[in-house]
């Protein structure tokens, strides 16, 4: 039984390395509008007009071995790897040659595609193989791609993977400063949950109103609307939310924004002056 599955295995794999082969054309047997020399050089228009069109062609087309063989081509000539993406997205999810998709993604994973090592990171947590997903996407995160930070930091926070949660705030950091509305999305809900620290309010209601069309975002806004500290902020209730930040109960103490929000209140300039020294001889006391 055990020679048999080997057979299988050994039949399988050179199959799908004939399939890979067939990919591989030498420029002279390309269409004609692609033809080019290996010291050609593409301008990046011509190089996107090509795999837009090319593209389109896969998925229109009755046989597909062409625009395949011409987006293989394309990504040797350049090493763009968005038509090996693209390849690979076809095998895998819109053809009945899955086997070819995975090893597709598998060979831009090698070459350090972002899109292939977020996909096979999906496909390796299908099958419960943590270590590999966490490596796969840990190598996209490297690059900043924004897919693999998010579902990084999703995973540390659901338990998949055993990192502390501090590193999922780190990941969604990254990506929300990048403008990523999923990761500011994600960093809100971890700056109000409670199992993470005192929660972040304000902070929070400021990252989703970066990411007004979004929908989930503005799902979150109305439910921070109702949060007692945010209310303070948007009624301008400097002197409550001082007491919010000196104190530190409802939300993470911080003596720099408790004075702050001092000054920026209605109170006499004597009054201030005698408050901000309550504040500091409070955090003393504490220290």
């Amino acid at each position: 039984m055990l020679k048999l599955i080997t057979i299988i295995y050994i039949l399988l794999f050179h199959n799908i390395l004939y399939s890979m082969e067939i990919f591989k054309i030498a420029p002279s047997q390309l269409p004609n509008d692609i033809q080019f020399e290996e010291q050609d050089s593409l301008s990046p228009e011509r190089e996107k007009e090509l795999i837009d069109q090319y593209k389109k062609q896969l998925y229109q087309s009755e046989s597909y071995l062409v625009p395949a063989q011409v987006l293989f081509a394309l990504f040797e000539k350049t090493g763009n790897y968005t038509p090996l993406d693209i390849l690979a997205d076809f095998f895998y999810e819109n053809s009945n040659d899955m086997e070819l998709g995975l090893a597709l993604y598998q060979q831009g994973a090698k070459v350090k595609s972002p899109h292939c090592l977020f996909k096979l990171a999906r496909i390796e947590l299908s099958s419960n193989n943590t270590e590999n997903a966490f490596d796969l996407l840990r190598t996209g995160a490297r690059q900043f791609d924004n897919y693999c930070l998010c579902m990084l930091a999703q995973k540390i926070l659901d338990g998949t993977f055993k990192e502390h949660h501090s590193d999922a705030k780190k990941y969604l950091m990254i990506s929300a400063q990048q403008g990523f509305s999923v990761a500011i999305s994600e960093l809100a809900t971890y700056l109000t949950d409670k199992k993470y620290g005192p929660p972040h309010y304000i902070t929070a209601y400021s990252l989703l109103l970066t990411i007004p069309g979004d929908n989930r975002a503005q799902q979150q806004l109305r439910k921070l609307e109702g949060n007692k500290i945010v209310q303070y902020y948007l009624n301008h209730q400097y002197l409550e939310l001082a007491g919010v930040f000196a104190i530190g109960k409802e939300a993470p103490q911080n003596t720099d924004l408790a004075i702050s929000c001092v000054r920026a209140s209605t109170l006499s300039a004597k009054a201030k002056i005698k408050l901000i020294k309550e504040i500091q001889e409070l955090t003393s006391r504490e220290q």
